[in-house]
């Protein structure tokens, strides 16, 4: 997640010792990564410096965050300097501001919400308003809450999409400020673990990554707990966030993109009659395509520094995607039965189980054919059948090069330089397979296509290519 780096002093302890109280720093880095070190060893003063003390979760106090509770912790280091003082600094994978849990409380919540990189610009609405009286020489600034839009993600969890705004007070230093944060919240039908809401959450940070053609953070994230001994909570107050989380999280660059809504691939307004149906499919598709997105956003996010290695991942990408939603064969399985039957019956017994073994996935259809498949639909934005030919013999070319290295394939490429390209139309064709799976039809994608400079870039293989 995207965070600022901080520093909190503090006291901290075992929620099962919590007369022993260690003084130390918590500190958090950008990206999410969070370590606490302290002044002595947890688990009491009987407790020496090579003894190892268990301490999955860590509780206390510091100042500005108030109460925090530290779970999933682990000890990376316990250092003694001259004197005998002992440090020892631990990791933790969540930081919880605003709650002290117990030893086995467990970590559900009621609701979770969280911002991301440029949802404000992917919603094209806020809510504020700007008006100005040339005449009179003023401005007015307004701001209209706007109604969350709820929809149903699972059977078990809603979803919102909504804002978290603040209101000026009086002028400070002559600046007067006014906010209105997109947030999207999940909204389960009964308490869940934080495992199991980060996981959707993360399923929804990478549909935004979709949308907007670009690497999407996680930031500003809170959470309500069931619990009631909240820090802060009234008794009016049954909907506010009201604890904050630091956890790190996928998909995350150290650079904050820069979002411009015409390199988008698709906003809200273009979803908005159908956002329930969108978000749904989406969610309830992942769990079968996931291996092809993960290929697709490791390339994405930058994972890969080299052209091959991007090129190898959305060839795996694209094969995985196929195979896993399309259950065609070369042949129908009783017709492949047969021929296998056949053939092994004129095979010698001593050959005949290594034999059945190479031909376990004779089935399968080849990369050029599951290409030629996945192009097929959107045959009309690959050029002629001529263009299309040459792009997925290439395509099969390369990757039997990098993969099969033999002297022959090696003089059969001539040079790198069209690898790029290549990588381009990869990724747009699964771009167009991904807008199919959460429900755009043939018109809606050819309007996408049409106003989308970065797609046209991709289809053709050419950056800063406009007709």
């Amino acid at each position: 997640m995207r965070i600022d780096s901080s520093e909190r002093a503090g006291y901290f302890w075992l929620p099962e010792t919590p007369e022993h109280q260690l003084p130390g720093t918590l500190t958090v880095s950008p990206g999410g990564r969070i370590e606490l070190e302290v002044l002595g060893v947890f688990g009491g003063p009987d407790k020496h410096m090579f003894e190892q003390v268990p301490a999955p979760r860590i509780v206390g106090v510091t100042e500005q965050w108030g109460a925090v509770t530290l779970d999933r912790c682990f000890e990376i280091a316990r250092t003694s300097a001259a004197g005998g003082i002992t440090k020892t600094r631990v990791f933790a994978h969540l930081l919880i501001a605003g709650l002290i849990y117990g030893t086995d409380e467990p970590l559900v919540f009621e609701r979770f919400q969280f911002s991301l990189d440029g949802l404000n610009d992917w919603l094209c609405f806020s809510g504020i308003k700007v008006s100005h009286d040339l005449s009179a020489r003023s401005s007015t600034y307004t701001y209209q809450p706007q109604d969350e839009i709820a929809f149903e993600l699972t059977p078990n969890i809603d979803g919102a999409l909504g804002f978290s705004y603040s209101l000026p007070g009086g002028p400070i230093d002559g600046k007067v400020t006014l906010t209105a944060r997109a947030v999207f919240s999940l909204l389960p039908a009964e308490p869940t673990s934080f495992e199991e809401l980060t996981k959707t959450a993360q399923r929804i940070a990478h549909f935004f990554c979709f949308a907007t053609d670009q690497t999407v953070s996680m930031n500003t994230v809170r959470a309500q707990s069931p619990l009631e001994q909240v820090e802060n909570r009234s008794d009016e107050d049954t909907n506010g966030p009201l604890l904050s989380l630091v956890f790190q999280s996928l998909p995350y660059t150290e650079q904050l993109p820069r979002y411009v809504q015409n390199t988008m691939l698709f906003r809200f307004p273009q979803i908005r009659d159908q956002v329930d149906k969108t978000f749904s499919r989406w969610i309830s598709t992942y769990e079968v395509i996931q291996p092809a997105l993960d290929l697709y956003f490791s390339v994405r996010t930058g994972a890969y520094k080299y052209t091959e290695g991007r090129f190898l991942s959305l060839a795996q990408a694209i094969e995985t995607l196929h195979r896993r939603t399309s259950d065609e064969t070369a042949l129908p399985e009783k017709d492949f039965s047969d021929r296998i039957d056949g053939i092994l019956a004129g095979c010698p017994d001593p050959d005949r189980k290594w034999l059945k073994g190479r031909l376990a996935y004779a089935n399968e259809l080849s990369l050029r054919n599951r290409i030629k498949r996945m192009i097929k639909p959107f045959s009309q934005y690959f050029g002629d059948s001529k263009e299309t030919n040459t792009f997925v013999s290439n395509v099969v070319s390369w990757r039997n090069y990098l993969t099969h290295y033999d002297a022959e394939n090696h003089k059969a490429q001539v040079g790198k330089k069209e690898l790029f390209p290549l990588c381009m139309k990869m990724e747009a064709l699964l771009q167009l397979h991904w807008l199919t799976i959460v429900g755009f039809d043939d018109e809606s994608i050819e309007n996408i296509v049409s106003n989308s400079p970065a797609l046209k870039e991709k289809l053709h293989g050419k950056p800063g290519f406009t007709a």
